[in-house]
């Protein structure tokens, strides 16, 4: 049962912390594959088989493969938040996210209201349909949380001002990356949750944010290893395609 206590702390997205999570009754849940994709077993992969079975950048006949591969390797050797967010950005549109209809932007300042005050979420990378929804976020080495309330508030802005029911409801698949690595998570944005953080106060219901760590054959060393090993690498872009089941279209200018 959430208690009438007020939150009194607006902050923007990029600095929330475990506290923000406990205050709106958020928890982490870690899954397995069958647990957080509704399926056996990971997918088949429709990508150049030369970036799964060429580490040597030498060897890569394909020069958006071998783009791809540098870039791999400047990430792995020094992951600042601008080469991370350059790859991620890559990596989505080579492995075919984008579409007719779905585009990917870099550092989109997201209004969010919090505590009855005005701040803001501003996810690293993100994928949105023509009519301008979020579809989907990434953010490099930290909590995605703000980030998929924030993309909620927005979308429902979009709605309104297109004179449409507003969503009750949006699960927001998003990626964490340490580096090359990265993890997966599906939050789930309900109306009361969105009230409570622009009111400042607990939910009456706890929202379980699902998340996925693509089980490679080193664990210990996921994230310092990330896609540099072509092992590592087979898994984690079969997690990805697996991922893309989650994204779906709110788009109502057709």
């Amino acid at each position: 049962m959430a208690s009438n206590r007020r939150i009194c702390t607006s902050k923007p997205g990029c600095h929330w912390t475990r506290a923000e999570l406990l205050d709106y009754s958020i928890r982490i849940l870690p899954c397995d594959v069958p647990t957080f994709c509704k399926i056996a077993s990971l997918p088949q992969i429709p990508v150049d088989s030369e970036f799964l079975t060429k580490k040597d950048r030498e060897d890569i006949t394909d020069h958006h493969t071998r783009d791809l591969t540098n870039l791999i390797y400047v990430t792995s050797s020094a992951p600042d938040k601008a080469t991370v967010d350059l790859f991620a950005s890559t990596f989505l549109s080579y492995i075919r996210y984008t579409s007719k209809t779905r585009h990917i932007g870099l550092h989109r300042e997201l209004p969010l209201t919090m505590c009855g005050e005005e701040t803001y979420a501003e996810p690293d990378v993100y994928l949105s349909d023509h009519s301008s929804s979020i579809l989907m976020l990434i953010q490099e080495d930290k909590t995605l949380i703000a980030e998929a309330i924030g993309a909620f508030q927005y979308n429902n802005k979009l709605r309104r001002e297109a004179k449409l029911p507003h969503l009750k409801e949006m699960i927001f698949p998003g990626i964490i990356m340490h580096g090359t690595a990265p993890v997966f998570y599906l939050i789930p944005v309900t109306e009361e949750l969105s009230e409570a953080v622009m009111r400042g106060r607990p939910p009456t219901i706890e929202t379980v944010v699902k998340e996925y760590i693509p089980d490679v054959l080193r664990m210990n060393k996921q994230r310092s290893e990330g896609m540099m090993p072509l092992d590592n690498r087979v898994i984690i872009v079969k997690c990805y395609e697996a991922f893309k089941r989650f994204i779906h279209t709110d788009s109502f200018f057709e």
